[in-house]
């Protein structure tokens, strides 16, 4: 066990400590294991940071963890995403592996997992990116990290200028525009907090979680407009909600 990864996970960090070029460990897992032990995962995100698309990286990958015994199994593929299911000894572990243009804000460091030395991103790096991830999906356990990265001390007023050099179509404007603290106009009630969009919150998440939901994000926009925001926010055009990133994972 390593903080709140499983066995398993941990076993597969190992197995692919050796790939090169190196990757970087992020997300919920690098937060689960390596920072705030907060919470569990279902599966590891690995970042090829200044890396556009694969080459033979996946296949390294898969070609090692069967070396180590693992059944697996690619389940999604495009040209820098990759997603794997792997499993050992009845316990699955899906692996995310991900060709990151964008290079880091922070560099990483260096930890071990099991036998091996691996990189991880900083609090600070997973904090930019979880407030990029808002602007794609709005899931609890995004809220849930990014509530325990704020109590732990994080600059939110730094991260929200730097978010926008990970995802250019971030900015404190349209996060208080999806969760805005005052909506004069029509909107459903979310506690003391309207919620401009319904696809803001997923339906999947119940009237309590939503609730918890509008609350961090009041804090995250009023916290924003004490880092220099003027705009209006209700003459803001409409957002598109669509938009999926499939490497923004917990």
């Amino acid at each position: 066990m390593q903080g709140r990864l499983t066995e398993a996970q941990v076993r597969v960090l190992a197995t692919l400590a050796p790939v090169q070029p190196r990757w970087t460990l992020t997300g919920g897992a690098a937060l689960a294991g390596f920072h705030l032990q907060h919470r569990t995962t279902r599966d590891l995100d690995l970042f090829w940071h200044g890396l556009t698309a694969f080459a033979r990286e996946p296949e390294d990958c898969i070609q090692r963890l069967q070396k180590a015994g693992f059944v697996t199994n690619v389940i999604q593929r495009t040209g820098g995403f990759v997603r794997l299911r792997t499993e050992i000894e009845g316990e699955a572990v899906i692996v995310d592996l991900v060709a990151e243009p964008v290079r880091s804000i922070e560099l990483p460091t260096e930890v071990s997992a099991a036998n091996a030395r691996i990189r991880i991103d900083s609090e600070y790096e997973i904090l930019v990116n979880n407030l990029g991830t808002l602007l794609h999906r709005a899931e609890l356990r995004d809220l849930v990290d990014l509530q325990a990265l704020l109590d732990r001390g994080g600059d939110l007023t730094r991260a929200l200028r730097d978010a926008n050099r990970k995802d250019g179509g971030f900015s404190p404007v349209m996060v208080g525009y999806l969760f805005p603290a005052r909506t004069p106009g029509a909107g459903r009630r979310t506690g003391r907090l309207r919620v401009r969009s319904p696809r803001s919150v997923p339906r999947r998440v119940d009237r309590e979680d939503r609730r918890a939901v509008a609350a961090l994000m009041r804090r995250v926009v009023a916290r924003s407009r004490l880092a220099g925001n003027r705009a209006s926010w209700a003459a803001l055009p409409q957002p598109c909600c669509t938009a999926h990133c499939p490497h923004r994972h917990a």
